[in-house]
């Protein structure tokens, strides 16, 4: 949402931009069944309407395109104090025996996703937030190179742009001629969990921005999970250059060519890992250890003492 001060890149002084992406894709099998593209598919390959399943994908693509337009059209409509109405405030008649069913039915389909007969009450939601709030461990660390100026920077720059930030046993993937990261890549990640169990993850790069002022450049990458894994979460880095003394992340002072970097990660173990395996106060002391090591690989980057690529452990000499 942006409101131009000054006319400029086709803007007058005044207006208001609103723009939205809306990035999605139906489960693998719910989309080779056509579940939501309304046919069965035979066996040469089309639905029960016809359609191949390029054809399925495009129609796909239509109904998301007009759900933007949709949500385009409700935005405007809040700027222009129209103020529309919710979604749903009316209540929903009383479910069938039928419904209730299907939604059982559906429920067993679509493992992870909660399914009702019609939309659950603010009392039901509220409480399944909270049981997901409980799983769920943030942990964060800031740090500063001081002076270190645009060269170190630059490194830590160099490092981010291959989502090079972990230590230990762990690959980034990037897509086949990829070199560097980029705003809604599809990245893959996989880690040593315990012996010969190395699992695969598939994460997409949510924001990838620099942005530049007369004060400080800054840089921020955010990763986040793109299907359900043994790990569900994402990872925030914010790298900043100050020009000029000023405050960076939680009011510290920094001074002129002062680079700061803050990583957040936030994540949760999938449910039945985290039942079995490990408390949430071990969970939150291991997530805190790995926010440690990147956030000492990314200063040791900005030191110029890691290059891309490079084992934090190898550098402790582990």
């Amino acid at each position: 949402l942006t409101l131009f001060k000054k006319s400029g890149n086709g803007r007058q002084k005044g207006d208001v931009e609103i723009y939205y992406q809306k990035r999605q894709n139906l489960t693998y099998w719910l989309l080779q069944k056509g579940a939501s593209l309304g046919g069965k598919k035979t066996d040469e390959g089309k639905t029960d309407e016809g359609k191949t399943d390029e054809e399925s994908v495009g129609e796909y693509e239509r109904k998301t395109k007009i759900s933007v337009r949709k949500t385009l059209d409700r935005l405007r409509a809040f700027g222009e104090g129209k103020n529309p109405a919710k979604g749903s405030d009316k209540a929903a008649d009383e479910p069938t025996y039928p419904d209730k069913m299907l939604a059982v039915v559906s429920d067993g389909l679509l493992p992870g996703v909660d399914v009702f007969p019609a939309l659950p009450t603010d009392v039901e939601v509220q409480k399944r937030i909270e049981e997901k709030e409980k799983i769920i461990v943030a942990c964060e660390k800031c740090e500063a190179i001081t002076k270190g100026g645009q060269a170190a920077y630059d490194r830590i720059k160099q490092g981010v742009s291959v989502w090079d930030i972990y230590g230990g046993d762990t690959k980034v993937y990037l897509p086949k001629e990829k070199t560097e990261i980029k705003k809604d890549m599809i990245i893959a990640i996989s880690t040593k969990l315990v012996k010969n169990v190395y699992p695969l993850s598939f994460e997409d790069v949510n924001e990838f921005r620099e942005v530049d002022y007369p004060a400080y450049k800054q840089l921020r990458a955010v990763v986040g999970t793109r299907q359900e894994n043994i790990v569900d979460g994402n990872y925030d880095v914010v790298v900043t250059l100050f020009k000029e003394d000023g405050k960076g992340h939680s009011g510290v002072a920094r001074e002129a060519s002062d680079v700061e970097i803050h990583y957040q990660k936030r994540q949760n173990l999938t449910y039945w890992v985290m039942q079995k395996k490990l408390s949430i106060e071990k969970y939150r002391e291991k997530t805190q250890e790995s926010v440690d090591k990147t956030l000492e690989k990314l200063l040791a980057m900005g030191k110029g003492k890691v290059g891309g690529g490079d084992n934090i452990d190898a550098y402790h000499g582990a």
